[in-house]
Protein backbone atom coordinates (compact mmCIF):
# COMPACT_ATOMS: atom_id res chain seq x y z
CA UNK A 1 0.00 0.00 0.00
CA UNK A 2 1.28 3.48 -0.80
CA UNK A 3 2.03 5.73 1.97
CA UNK A 4 0.58 9.25 2.61
CA UNK A 5 3.24 12.29 1.31
CA UNK A 6 4.17 14.04 4.15
CA UNK A 7 2.44 17.03 3.10
CA UNK A 8 3.28 20.57 4.68
CA UNK A 9 0.82 22.65 6.34
CA UNK A 10 2.45 25.79 5.77
CA UNK A 11 -0.47 26.14 3.03
CA UNK A 12 -2.74 24.64 0.91
CA UNK A 13 -4.01 24.69 -2.58
CA UNK A 14 -7.75 23.14 -3.23
CA UNK A 15 -9.09 21.61 -6.29
CA UNK A 16 -10.76 24.71 -8.36
CA UNK A 17 -10.31 26.08 -11.45
CA UNK A 18 -6.68 26.09 -12.14
CA UNK A 19 -6.62 22.28 -12.07
CA UNK A 20 -9.27 22.73 -15.81
CA UNK A 21 -6.41 23.64 -17.79
CA UNK A 22 -3.81 20.33 -16.75
CA UNK A 23 -7.68 18.10 -17.14
CA UNK A 24 -8.35 19.06 -20.66
CA UNK A 25 -4.21 19.90 -21.88
CA UNK A 26 -3.56 16.72 -23.54
CA UNK A 27 -5.55 13.88 -24.77
CA UNK A 28 -4.39 11.39 -22.83
CA UNK A 29 -5.25 13.03 -19.74
CA UNK A 30 -8.66 13.66 -20.64
CA UNK A 31 -8.97 9.55 -21.18
CA UNK A 32 -7.40 8.77 -18.17
CA UNK A 33 -9.27 9.56 -15.33
CA UNK A 34 -5.91 8.44 -12.76
CA UNK A 35 -3.50 9.95 -14.62
CA UNK A 36 -5.59 12.97 -13.92
CA UNK A 37 -6.08 12.53 -10.66
CA UNK A 38 -2.07 12.39 -10.33
CA UNK A 39 -1.03 15.39 -12.07
CA UNK A 40 -3.64 17.65 -10.62
CA UNK A 41 -2.22 15.93 -7.44
CA UNK A 42 1.30 16.43 -8.66
CA UNK A 43 0.71 20.09 -8.77
CA UNK A 44 -1.09 20.87 -5.77
CA UNK A 45 2.09 18.94 -3.77
CA UNK A 46 4.44 21.11 -5.77
CA UNK A 47 2.51 24.76 -4.95
CA UNK A 48 1.72 23.33 -1.37
CA UNK A 49 5.58 22.65 -0.42
CA UNK A 50 7.18 26.20 -1.60
CA UNK A 51 8.34 27.84 0.66
CA UNK A 52 5.61 31.17 1.66
CA UNK A 53 8.25 33.85 0.39
CA UNK A 54 7.94 32.30 -3.25
CA UNK A 55 4.78 32.80 -3.75
CA UNK A 56 4.81 36.53 -4.77
CA UNK A 57 7.26 35.60 -7.66
CA UNK A 58 6.00 32.24 -8.69
CA UNK A 59 3.69 31.24 -11.58
CA UNK A 60 1.84 28.57 -12.91
CA UNK A 61 -0.22 27.79 -15.63
CA UNK A 62 0.05 26.54 -19.77
CA UNK A 63 3.50 27.25 -21.35
CA UNK A 64 3.71 25.84 -25.07
CA UNK A 65 4.06 22.13 -24.87
CA UNK A 66 4.32 22.27 -20.86
CA UNK A 67 2.08 23.14 -17.64
CA UNK A 68 4.37 24.41 -15.43
CA UNK A 69 5.56 26.12 -11.58
CA UNK A 70 8.27 28.45 -13.07
CA UNK A 71 10.36 31.50 -11.15
CA UNK A 72 12.22 33.62 -13.09
CA UNK A 73 13.67 31.86 -16.07
CA UNK A 74 13.18 28.30 -14.49
CA UNK A 75 11.10 25.60 -14.26
CA UNK A 76 10.23 24.10 -10.11
CA UNK A 77 7.84 21.30 -11.34
CA UNK A 78 6.51 21.07 -15.04
CA UNK A 79 4.78 18.25 -17.16
CA UNK A 80 5.32 18.14 -20.34
CA UNK A 81 4.04 16.39 -24.03
CA UNK A 82 7.37 15.39 -25.13
CA UNK A 83 9.16 11.85 -25.25
CA UNK A 84 5.83 10.83 -24.66
CA UNK A 85 4.58 12.80 -21.37
CA UNK A 86 7.43 13.98 -18.87
CA UNK A 87 7.42 15.43 -15.33
CA UNK A 88 10.50 17.42 -13.74
CA UNK A 89 10.87 18.87 -10.48
CA UNK A 90 13.72 20.60 -9.07
CA UNK A 91 16.06 18.74 -6.64
CA UNK A 92 18.92 19.96 -4.90
CA UNK A 93 21.89 17.72 -7.13
CA UNK A 94 23.47 17.07 -3.39
CA UNK A 95 20.85 15.48 -1.76
CA UNK A 96 20.66 12.76 -4.65
CA UNK A 97 23.80 11.92 -5.63
CA UNK A 98 23.22 8.43 -6.55
CA UNK A 99 20.00 9.42 -9.27
CA UNK A 100 20.65 10.72 -12.62
CA UNK A 101 19.66 14.52 -12.92
CA UNK A 102 19.03 16.75 -15.59
CA UNK A 103 21.00 19.32 -15.44
CA UNK A 104 19.78 23.06 -15.24
CA UNK A 105 21.74 25.95 -16.70
CA UNK A 106 22.46 28.93 -14.63
CA UNK A 107 21.88 26.81 -11.47
CA UNK A 108 25.21 24.17 -11.59
CA UNK A 109 23.90 22.72 -7.99
CA UNK A 110 20.38 21.81 -9.26
CA UNK A 111 18.79 19.18 -11.28
CA UNK A 112 15.76 17.60 -12.45
CA UNK A 113 14.02 14.74 -11.46
CA UNK A 114 12.68 13.72 -14.68
CA UNK A 115 10.16 10.41 -15.07
CA UNK A 116 7.27 9.44 -17.34
CA UNK A 117 3.52 10.20 -16.13
CA UNK A 118 2.61 6.69 -15.66
CA UNK A 119 5.50 7.03 -12.51
CA UNK A 120 4.30 10.65 -11.14
CA UNK A 121 2.13 8.37 -8.41
CA UNK A 122 5.30 7.76 -7.13
CA UNK A 123 6.96 11.05 -6.84
CA UNK A 124 3.63 12.42 -5.45
CA UNK A 125 3.79 9.43 -2.43
CA UNK A 126 7.60 9.79 -1.71
CA UNK A 127 7.92 10.86 1.78
CA UNK A 128 11.53 12.19 1.13
CA UNK A 129 11.50 13.90 -2.32
CA UNK A 130 9.35 16.97 -1.29
CA UNK A 131 11.30 18.18 1.68
CA UNK A 132 14.33 18.02 -1.01
CA UNK A 133 12.18 19.54 -3.80
CA UNK A 134 11.41 22.76 -1.12
CA UNK A 135 14.75 23.18 0.21
CA UNK A 136 15.87 23.49 -3.64
CA UNK A 137 13.44 26.10 -4.54
CA UNK A 138 14.63 28.29 -1.97
CA UNK A 139 18.14 27.43 -3.15
CA UNK A 140 17.34 28.59 -6.39
CA UNK A 141 16.35 31.92 -5.66
CA UNK A 142 20.23 32.99 -5.23
CA UNK A 143 20.93 32.43 -8.23
CA UNK A 144 20.77 34.77 -11.50
CA UNK A 145 18.19 32.29 -13.40
CA UNK A 146 15.34 32.98 -10.87
CA UNK A 147 15.83 36.44 -10.93
CA UNK A 148 15.37 36.95 -14.67
CA UNK A 149 12.19 38.73 -15.90
CA UNK A 150 10.61 36.63 -18.49
CA UNK A 151 7.23 38.13 -19.76
CA UNK A 152 6.65 34.97 -21.57
CA UNK A 153 6.92 32.94 -17.88
CA UNK A 154 4.29 34.79 -16.87
CA UNK A 155 1.97 35.39 -19.87
CA UNK A 156 -1.61 33.67 -19.14
CA UNK A 157 -0.55 32.13 -15.41
CA UNK A 158 -1.36 32.37 -12.22
CA UNK A 159 0.49 34.32 -9.52
CA UNK A 160 0.93 31.14 -6.68
CA UNK A 161 -0.30 33.93 -4.07
CA UNK A 162 -3.47 34.04 -5.43
CA UNK A 163 -4.11 30.63 -5.46
CA UNK A 164 -2.68 28.77 -2.22
CA UNK A 165 -4.43 29.33 1.08
CA UNK A 166 -2.73 29.14 4.79
CA UNK A 167 -4.23 26.46 7.24
CA UNK A 168 -3.34 25.51 10.46
CA UNK A 169 0.43 24.47 11.25
CA UNK A 170 -1.49 21.65 13.58
CA UNK A 171 -3.28 19.64 11.38
CA UNK A 172 -3.43 15.93 11.16
CA UNK A 173 -2.39 14.02 8.45
CA UNK A 174 -3.43 15.08 4.99
CA UNK A 175 -6.42 12.74 3.01
CA UNK A 176 -7.65 13.05 -0.49
CA UNK A 177 -10.03 15.29 0.90
CA UNK A 178 -8.14 17.84 2.69
CA UNK A 179 -6.53 18.30 -0.13
CA UNK A 180 -9.92 18.90 -2.15
CA UNK A 181 -8.54 16.40 -5.02
CA UNK A 182 -11.75 15.01 -7.37
CA UNK A 183 -12.70 11.46 -6.55
CA UNK A 184 -10.70 8.72 -8.40
CA UNK A 185 -13.61 5.78 -9.99
CA UNK A 186 -10.78 3.44 -10.66
CA UNK A 187 -8.15 1.18 -8.87
CA UNK A 188 -4.77 2.22 -8.32
CA UNK A 189 -2.78 -1.03 -9.26
CA UNK A 190 0.65 -1.70 -6.94
CA UNK A 191 3.37 -2.45 -9.96
CA UNK A 192 6.87 -1.97 -9.75
CA UNK A 193 8.77 1.08 -9.07
CA UNK A 194 10.98 2.62 -11.97
CA UNK A 195 14.60 2.45 -11.16
CA UNK A 196 14.98 6.12 -10.83
CA UNK A 197 12.24 6.13 -8.24
CA UNK A 198 13.46 2.89 -6.21
CA UNK A 199 15.18 5.36 -3.50
CA UNK A 200 12.45 7.91 -3.44
CA UNK A 201 10.39 5.10 -0.96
Amino acid sequence: MNEQPTVSYRSILPYGAWAEPILGWHKRIREDQRLAHELVRFFQLAAEWLPEHTFERTYFGVQGDSINITIGNVWLACIGAWHGGRACLLVNRAELVNMALAPINGGPTMGFIICPWADVATINDSPTLWPIYAAAASDILHYPVAKQAVPTNKRGKYLLSRLVQTVDPNLEAASDQQLHLPPLRCGRGSGDLPPDARSLR
